[in-house]
């Protein structure tokens, strides 16, 4: 077998790729691993210590790094994605304003993961337009979140088999495990559970042959059941856990029915005024965010880890490959275990994963992307009979499917009426005003995405601005209100870069010491000193800047600014994301 990792790079795949070695060693054997990541460093650091963990010893497969997926995927079995589409301060900003207004936040069934999906979406769907021309039999298997929109996506509108895969496949093991008193991963469940990702429930099920429903649970959960308090370090994370196995006890009593696994977003949809108050608490409002500090604190983590992984792939031997760590410790309860044991023919293996229903779940459209159980052996995915959605749930499930459902068809069609339709499917305060403004406010916030798709911002304007439009020929935009986005420069507050007419834009940039030289085809800005001093870098000459000096600059000229400056800017025609270059 050759699996191509997409995201090579990747500081998970370490600890699931011992786990496979350890548990299906005749996966790879023979085969072959190759690691695709732009930071060919890491996919190399990564490999490097994928060939020197104690479980490769066993397995000897071929293991190769590149940063050109056209040349890795020739003769591939299995292409893995993962890869994300969150960055700070966007990713903090989006929370604030989900509290702000009460919405859950997550990177999958909300708001914000819709907004997330058109940013990796035609990446993804151009992953498998290449596997159509080089490798059309391979499977694609998709972590990054959406993966219902995703795997829906790829089975729709190409000829690529995809699964959508989740970390619900193991979540239910600690979960109910948790339930009946004992803090551990227990892999004697065995479950059938149909719903949307994040969103499915248990049908039916044994926990080491005893039926879930019939007599598991109603032995222990007695009137004198109370949830196991978990130690951790973390407050939040007990908290959490503490209320996950409430939730699963308090369906359970008054439906009869229990969520396959506990991430907040499905749950929110359960119970929308404890998750919101939960989130809340956590997370808070944004009173004194700092965006800038933000990002800072994000590189800084993500450079340390790959600092100390990068150091430890030029001496493994000093790696204790035994003790626990979030880098190089085996993970053994992922879903691509018995996925890679399946694929390879082994035996057939049960999941539960994200695929477009075409009959598995009855009751619900052939088109809708549900989450399912279904046997997996060779290249035959089979739908587990007898699926379908507890009867208090039904319009719920539905409803949330459709509304990943749109975002799909728009990423296909690049179309952003579309787009606005799939917001206007999130069947959570329909119609009220306040959802309309945050709308708007998410679509200034996401200013870096493709300014086509963002467009649909204008079916959320208020009625009363739809009417002065045809009256009035001005905007007014309140700089003070808009979020700051991250840009090559530094962060800057964009006014009118989403307009229809595309005739200019307005920056308001506070310049960065890592501010990167950049140019553009198609646009003219020019950048007026408001604050500080400093100087702008034009073709590689420094030309010293102080407040009221105006620099116009014309279509591929290399620059940059310098210090600590606050500048205008104003684009010509209106900033577009696409028009920046770097060398």
């Amino acid at each position: 077998m050759k699996v191509v990792f997409l995201g090579g790079g990747s500081l998970r795949l370490l600890p699931l790729i011992r786990g496979v070695f350890w548990h299906t060693p005749e996966f790879f054997r023979n085969g072959e691993i190759c690691l695709v990541d732009k930071m060919a460093e890491r996919a190399e650091a990564v490999g490097k210590l994928m060939m020197a963990c104690p479980e490769y010893e066993s397995v000897r497969c071929k293991i190769t790094w590149s940063t050109d997926l056209d040349t890795a995927l020739p003769g591939t079995d299995i292409v893995y994605l993962t890869m994300g589409a969150r960055r700070q301060p966007t990713r903090s900003q989006a929370m604030f304003l989900a509290n702000q207004y009460g919405y859950i936040y997550t990177d999958n069934l909300s708001i914000n993961g819709a907004f997330l999906s058109l940013r990796l979406g035609r990446t993804i769907l151009d992953i498998a337009r290449k596997m159509e021309k080089y490798c059309p039999e391979a499977l694609m298997l998709i972590f990054p979140n959406p993966v219902a929109v995703y795997s829906h996506l790829v089975n729709t509108h190409t000829k690529i088999k995809a699964l959508g895969i989740c970390g619900g496949f193991s979540n239910h093991r600690w979960d109910l495990t948790r339930v009946l008193g004992r803090n551990e991963y227990d892999p004697g469940w065995n479950v059938v559970a149909a719903g949307v990702n994040h969103m499915s429930f248990i049908l039916r099920g044994t926990w080491h042959g005893k039926d879930i429903y019939k007599e598991v649970l109603p032995e222990r959960l007695t009137p004198f059941w109370k949830p196991l308090e978990i130690e951790t370090g973390n407050p939040w994370l007990k908290e959490s856990y503490e209320r996950a196995q409430l939730a699963v006890v308090t369906m359970f009593k008054k439906y009869g029915s229990v969520v396959f696994s506990t991430e907040m977003d499905g749950l929110f949809h359960l119970f929308p005024d404890d998750e919101l108050a939960f989130q809340r608490k956590r997370y808070g409002f944004g009173e004194n965010f700092d965006p800038v500090q933000a990002v800072n604190n994000e590189q800084n983590n993500i450079r340390q880890k790959y600092e100390e992984f990068i150091a430890s792939s030029k001496n493994p031997r000093a790696i204790n490959w035994d003790a626990p760590s979030e880098l190089y410790s085996r993970k053994e309860s992922d879903i691509i275990i018995p996925i890679f044991r399946a694929v390879s023919g082994q035996e057939s293996m049960r999941i539960v994963a994200s695929r477009p229903n075409n009959g598995a779940v009855r009751n619900l459209r052939d088109d809708m992307p549900l989450e399912y159980t279904m046997d997996i052996l060779g290249r035959e995915i089979t739908p587990v009979e007898d699926q379908y959605i507890p009867e208090p749930f039904c319009g719920l499930v539905s409803a949330l499917a459709e509304f990943q459902r749109l975002q799909s068809e728009a990423i296909a069609a690049w179309d952003p009426a579309l787009f606005a339709a799939a917001l206007d499917a999130y069947p959570v305060d329909q119609f009220k005003e306040k959802r309309k403004i945050f709308f708007r406010k998410m679509f200034d916030l996401f200013s870096d995405l493709d300014p086509h798709m963002l467009s649909a911002g204008k079916y959320f304007e208020p009625d009363s601005s739809r009417r002065q439009e045809h009256d009035k020929r001005y905007r007014i935009e309140d700089m003070k209100e808009l979020e700051p986005i991250r840009c090559p420069c530094g962060f800057t507050r964009r006014a009118f870069a989403s307009d229809s007419d595309k005739t200019a834009s307005l920056h308001i940039v506070d310049i960065q010491q890592d501010s990167k030289v950049h140019y553009h085809q198609e646009h003219t800005e020019i950048y007026h000193i408001l604050e500080g001093s400093g100087w702008l870098e034009l073709e590689g000459e420094k030309i010293p800047v102080q407040p009221g000096l105006s620099i116009r600059i014309s279509p591929y000229c290399r620059h940059r600014a310098v210090g600590k400056l606050k500048v205008m800017n104003v684009s010509i025609p209106a900033f577009d994301p696409r028009d920046e270059w770097f060398d």
